[in-house]
């Protein structure tokens, strides 16, 4: 999430309760279109493989 914030200006927030950990909010601040959508889903996969995720 941090690498998202600080180099792509993206905000990602962890699951609440019981789902801390196993899921992702995207932060936005209204209207987003779809391209904005696919651009940060790119991203999120971009880093997760930088990270070693293979899933």
């Amino acid at each position: 999430m941090k690498k998202l914030r600080e180099g792509d200006n993206i905000v990602l927030a962890d699951g609440q309760d019981h789902m801390k950990g196993k899921m992702f909010r995207i932060g936005h601040l209204g209207y987003f279109t779809d391209s904005d959508l696919e651009q940060t889903l790119d991203a999120v996969e971009r880093h997760l493989k930088e990270l070693g995720y293979r899933g």
